[in-house]
């Protein structure tokens, strides 16, 4: 089992890994599609026309088994029906490959992480000047206009920070957050993928190796694989794309948020200025 990535290199890897895995997938079902067009009437004057001829003992060849002549009717009979399973899966093959095409790439969501840390680091300095501008006592003496202007900046710089510290809150965890459901999605869409081949090459795998009498069975149970996983890859990619629409809406949101300056003075951060 692949482990969760708690890297970029990690990440970057199994994201690379996607499509060569489905392509894969799509290989070994062609190759199960042209065992199947190795089937035919074992005479060129066709399989009916020759019965009374050889006899209903006579035996022929087909994927490396022998049959009777009504087996080998039965399968070339159903071979029209095996070819459209096995056409069915690689179509839901080729889809799938599209549906991952749509994705654009998710970026690096462990520099967000490493961001959302540094933004924690900004949260504790701002937090830590608080107290000390509570503590700031030598004023009553200052009374000129000069001493009058500079005993009220702790109270304004106070009221900045206050201002500023829910922003860098918020903005530390929606980065922390937004990293975490990216690499979330990804890794769900990764594990649907793994699933898929696992699931499906064993089977593309006793196709090829499979009696033709059981060929029909197992394309069908390959198709509705196939299309499972299909659906399961489609909904996650939908997910993918809901939420890159939600994450655009939130960091307009955040934007809208920092843009509040309650504290400043006309939007810069308070000081004296000794004239």
């Amino acid at each position: 089992m692949t482990a969760y990535p708690t890297s970029q290199s990690d990440f970057d890897a199994d994201v690379k890994k996607m499509t060569p895995k489905v392509t894969k997938v799509s290989g070994k079902i062609t190759e199960c599609r042209e065992e199947v067009d190795k089937a035919k009437p074992p005479h060129s004057g066709g399989l009916l026309g020759t019965l009374g001829k050889i006899g209903l003992s006579a035996v022929f060849p087909i994927a490396g088994f022998y049959f009777g002549a009504k087996e080998v009717e039965h399968i070339l009979k159903n071979t029209p029906q095996v070819k459209e399973k096995l056409d069915e899966a690689q179509g839901h093959v080729e889809d799938m490959v599209a549906e991952l095409g749509r994705l654009v790439s998710p970026g690096n969501p462990f520099a967000m992480t490493a961001a959302a840390d540094q933004w924690d680091a900004v949260n504790r300095t701002l937090t830590g000047i608080l107290a000390p501008l509570d503590k700031f006592s030598a004023t009553s003496s200052w009374t000129d206009e000069m001493g009058v202007r500079y005993s009220k900046v702790p109270e304004g710089q106070k009221a900045a920070v206050e201002g500023l510290l829910p922003h860098v809150s918020g903005m530390a965890t929606y980065m922390r957050e937004h990293a975490a459901s990216i690499v979330q999605l990804w890794w769900d869409i990764y594990l649907e993928i793994l699933d898929f081949v696992s699931t499906v090459l064993p089977h593309a795998a006793s196709f090829l190796s499979a009696n033709p009498l059981k060929w029909l069975e197992v394309a069908e149970k390959i198709a509705q694989i196939v299309s499972d996983i299909l659906t399961a890859v489609r909904n996650l990619v939908d997910k993918v794309f809901t939420f890159t629409t939600g994450s655009n809406s939130a960091i307009q949101q955040l934007k809208a948020a920092t843009s509040d300056v309650t504290g400043t003075d006309f939007g810069a951060w308070p000081k004296a200025r000794l004239v």
